[in-house]
């Protein structure tokens, strides 16, 4: 797995996330992951239309036999997707198609992570996932109803701007603080039970 941040940040992250626990009995975890959906086929499409493209280049302007017209398309084949799964189409792929596939592992990751078993359901995840350009903030069923939809939304608007700046742990660590503020309204310290289930530090996948 690609390494996507460094320690300074890893550090800066973990403390924010520290620190907002101590002032609730909520849970907050930070997930960050390079792609969330997999789009190869886009990969593969853009492959095929460039090796047609160097073929036809090739044939009315350099003549060549016909086996070497085969060997230059898959060439061009293998290495166009090559690349191309190296830097990630997620951008050419539909926004509803990219927004669906990171809400779903974004969800997967609430279970996985065990965020369903704190007390009182007090627990949020910030889910970041880079090629896609999407955030997502899932809450389990003890803060439905607690906080109005734009209070949630200003909370990712404002770590996707942060990242778009390249300070991606700054955004982190204002949606930490943010999320604190809620959870500490709704779950002071000592009322939920300890709800410190995972480790207090950004979660790479």
């Amino acid at each position: 797995m690609v390494k996507i941040l460094n320690e300074a940040e890893k550090t800066r992250i973990a403390r924010a996330i520290s620190e907002a626990e101590s002032l609730t009995g909520g849970e907050i975890a930070a997930v960050i992951t390079g792609q969330s959906g997999d789009y190869r086929y886009i990969s593969l499409g853009i492959s095929i239309a460039l090796s047609f493209i160097a073929a036809i280049l090739l044939y009315f302007f350099w003549p060549v036999s016909l086996m070497s017209l085969w060997l230059v398309q898959g060439v061009v084949l293998f290495l166009a997707f090559f690349l191309l799964q190296a830097t990630g189409t997620a951008c050419f792929a539909p926004v509803a198609e990219r927004q669906r596939n990171v809400r779903r592992l974004a969800c997967e990751q609430f279970l996985t992570q065990g965020l369903h078993n704190t007390h009182n359901r007090a627990a949020i995840l910030i889910f970041i996932s880079l090629q896609e350009h999407c955030v997502e903030l899932i809450t389990d069923s003890g803060l439905q109803g607690k906080e109005d939809q734009p209070v949630w939304q200003g909370i990712i608007d404002k770590l996707v701007l942060a990242i778009g700046a390249g300070d991606l742990a700054a955004g982190v660590e204002q949606a930490v603080a943010a999320s604190a503020g809620i959870l500490a309204r709704h779950f002071p310290q000592g009322e939920a039970g300890d709800n410190n289930l995972l480790r207090d530090e950004m979660i790479e996948i």
